[in-house]
């Protein structure tokens, strides 16, 4: 997992952060993840200011490919991550969902609160463990 966020956000291409994931085939699958702090719905009709940055941070991070340093290759991402602090709501979903073309729709994963927290709370469980 790298960071990719810089003091001057001009290097972050619409990704905070960036992972890889290795294949049972030895393939790696490439993510990026947009996190905010704030709540992401709609304003009645409207997308609200954080849902349209959203858009345009998803639709950067999906056109500009990320730099490996262990293979030495940039790669286009295979998901994009948007996590919120906050809820997503049902409305910004498919706002971002119908907003974007049919290829980027595929590529995006949603994680709200609730769900974030589940997974946080199951991964310091499985530390624990081992």
């Amino acid at each position: 997992m790298t960071a990719a966020g810089h003091t001057e956000k001009t290097l972050e291409y619409g990704k905070d952060l960036w992972m890889k994931y290795q294949l049972p085939t030895s393939h790696w699958i490439f993510f990026g993840a947009q996190v905010k702090k704030d709540k992401l719905d709609m304003r009645g009709d409207s997308p609200s200011n954080n849902l349209t940055t959203i858009l345009n941070q998803v639709r950067m991070a999906l056109e500009h490919p990320v730099f490996d340093p262990d293979t030495g290759r940039s790669y286009l991402l295979d998901h994009m991550f948007v996590i919120s602090a906050g809820d997503i709501t049902r409305s910004a979903q498919n706002w971002l969902a119908q907003t974007l073309d049919r290829s980027q729709r595929r590529q995006l994963i949603f994680m709200g609160r609730a769900e974030f927290l589940d997974h946080s709370a199951r991964i310091l469980a499985d530390l624990e463990i081992t």
